[in-house]
């Protein structure tokens, strides 16, 4: 099948610096990360160890180890996925070509370019208009036109019982940001998300942290279960709020999911705003919620009592920023769906236990997969890296009723790889 263009209609510098780097047979995962970050090595961290294996970006349709019902489905449904199965040994020399022999797994990142296309994104960009250009009419008419529009859409929801559902799930706010922010996606953002996967799936600088994440549920999850085991109803509840989403919420809930969507979000703030990557914990946390994610109350308090002189550089207390914030919520649908997964957490306590232990391993753990050794060490995980996934694990997802379980003395045993991963 002809390959297709990528070449969206909204044509970012980032996207124009991939495609040069992909014409030239120069994409590695140094080059992407500094594309996302606008430089390299980035401030804040100490990269001991500069990631240059060679990536490629290919269709769905130049996949060899698909089917095509799986490529029409993917082609529907996902905008990227890699794989993280082995290359099978009946791979032409050119197929060969574009991923590294060296290593035993494929490296290559693929892409919708059914979706990137630009028939594709003016189709999307026309259904994108629609409800827009039917709230500004409303709007501008005034109530009689509101009221009459509001019962129309009423009248649509009365008659779709699963977009019904979807609004009453935590994932209903991103659900909407997706669609309305489709057409103006960028290229590079699927990209970058997708480099993410391969970064955890071959895990070169040893982290240990895929493999073990995968003798479990994850740490997100986990607290989910948790909670589900202390209270009947809460667990009803959760399986509710999943089965509306249409299992749209567990897969948010992922850690791998989770920590892709931390590193697009944070080298959006980095190039726009800090110029720096945190170095603390509260750092990371006022990072996190300078780009919009919302916080439990203790988390923002501690914040505020904070004495950190290097703080300030992210987080701005009280009502400083809050518009910036409120622009990202609204706009910004890797923080919509993080919020997603933060919401469907449903109790203070969770979200709470999220927040103190689960997103500062991600983070710490994304910084070693940028070439960092001391990520985790940075959060505050001071235990020896091919240890401190057990032992966090082990003291995150503890039942209330429960002692932490003691420290492993040896690293968890690595699983078969998980399927393929689908973006976004």
């Amino acid at each position: 099948m002809p390959s297709l263009q990528i070449r969206p209609i909204n044509f970012y510098k980032r996207d124009r610096d991939m495609f040069n780097h992909i014409a030239a047979k120069t994409l590695n995962s140094r080059n992407v990360i500094e594309i996302e970050y606008g430089e390299y090595p980035m401030k804040g961290i100490d990269i001991a160890q500069v990631n240059q294996r060679r990536l490629s970006v290919r269709g769905y349709f130049e996949d060899p180890q698909g089917g095509w019902f799986g490529k029409v489905f993917s082609t529907l449904f996902s905008l990227g996925y890699v794989r993280n199965e082995k290359i099978p040994t009946t791979w032409t020399p050119e197929e060969a070509d574009v991923n590294d022999r060296s290593v035993a797994y494929d490296r290559a990142i693929y892409l919708n370019k059914v979706f990137y296309s630009p028939l594709a994104q003016a189709a999307v960009l026309k259904l994108a208009h629609a409800p827009l250009a039917t709230a500004a009419y409303a709007v501008a008419v005034g109530a009689k036109t509101i009221a009459a529009t509001a019962g129309a859409a009423l009248g649509v929801l009365k008659n779709n019982y699963i977009l019904s559902a979807l609004l009453l799930s935590s994932a209903r706010w991103a659900t909407a940001v997706q669609i309305l922010t489709m057409p103006f996606k960028s290229v590079m953002d699927t990209v970058g998300h997708e480099h993410i996967h391969v970064l955890q799936v071959h895990d070169e600088h040893k982290t240990g942290f895929m493999s073990a994440s995968q003798n479990g549920l994850g740490m997100c999850e986990q607290l989910v279960e948790n909670k589900r085991a202390e209270n009947s109803l809460l667990s009803k509840i959760y399986a509710a709020d999943n089965l509306v989403s249409v299992s749209m919420l567990t897969y948010l809930r992922k850690d791998a999911e989770i920590q892709a969507r931390l590193h697009t979000v944070l080298a959006q703030g980095y190039r726009e705003k800090w110029h720096r990557l945190p170095e603390t914990r509260h750092e990371a946390w006022g990072a996190l919620i300078s780009m919009g994610l919302n916080a439990p109350a203790a988390i923002r308090r501690e914040l505020d009592e904070s004495t950190e002189a290097g703080l300030g550089q992210f987080y701005q207390k009280g009502l400083r920023g809050a518009f910036g914030r409120a622009v990202q919520k609204t706009v910004n649908v890797h923080v919509a769906q993080l919020n997603a997964a933060h919401a469907s957490l449903l109790t203070t306590d969770v979200k709470e236990k999220y927040w103190r232990d689960v997103l500062p391993y991600l983070y710490g753990h994304l910084v070693e997969l940028y070439g960092d050794p001391s990520g985790r060490r940075r959060m505050g995980i001071t235990e020896d890296p091919a240890r401190d996934f057990a032992k966090v694990s082990a003291r995150v997802t503890a039942a209330p009723e429960q002692s932490a379980a003691p420290e492993q003395d040896t690293a968890p045993k690595a699983t078969p790889a998980a399927p393929k991963r689908a973006a976004l």
